[in-house]
Formats: C-alpha cells, structure tokens, sequence
C-alpha cells in the first residue's frame, strides 16, 4: 500500500484524512511522494521532471478511477469534461456518489505507477 494521502480524481490533487488542508500542502504531499519515489529509483530530483511526474501520475490515478465506475457515469463525466469549464465539483460528486472505493482505487494506482516507474528507472540504468 502506498504512504501517502489520497487524491482528489477531479483534478488529481492529493486529499488528506483530515479536513481543510490547501492546495499548497496537497501540492508538497505529492512532491514529496514524487521525491521519494524518484531517490529509490536513484534519480536526481528536478523540477522539470517531477512536475512530468505528477502529471503522469494524476492522470493513472483519473484513469483507475474511471475504470472503476460504470460505463453511464464515465459517459457523465466526459460530458463534464466535454464542457468549455468542467465543473470539477460536479465531477467529485459523481465520484463519491458512485460507491465506489476511491482511496483503494488511488493506492492501487499509484503503487502501480511508482512499481512501473522503478521498473523502467532500473531497465534505464
């Protein structure tokens, strides 16, 4: 399992057990995640690189997500997405609304995406 919070699909923020934690400190929790994840795989952390990371890494866990929710939510939420301003709180709603479990689902994909990660770092070196 992963040792880091949660994150929120609608825009692949990190979300913490507890309540009103900003978008600065979901930010460094993710970074540091990033960090952690980069030194085992013995790369130097960079800016360019980790930012490529979180990218990456909020777009494995938005795709998780969606393939865990039945196919008339996903069709739902590509409307949102369809949409010139997604309503991301619409999005978040369906999400929760839906059963599913989210903070499995996040765990399951980033402990996929840091195993892939270290995988490749290794077939690198």
């Amino acid at each position: 399992m992963t040792d880091m919070n949660t994150f929120s699909p609608e825009a692949g923020q990190i979300q913490s057990d507890f309540h009103g934690v900003n978008l600065k400190a979901q930010d460094e929790l993710m970074n540091q995640y990033i960090e952690k994840m980069m030194s085992e795989a013995g790369v130097r952390v960079n800016d360019r690189l980790r930012e490529d990371l979180k990218m990456k890494m909020q777009e494995a866990i938005l795709s998780e997500i969606l393939m865990n929710l039945p196919d008339y939510l996903v069709d739902k939420i590509s409307e949102l997405f369809d949409a010139a301003e997604p309503d991301f709180n619409e999005v978040q709603k369906i999400i929760q609304e839906s059963g599913i479990d989210v903070q499995s689902v996040t765990e399951k994909a980033l402990d996929e995406f840091k195993e892939n990660y270290l995988k490749n770092a290794k077939e690198e070196a």
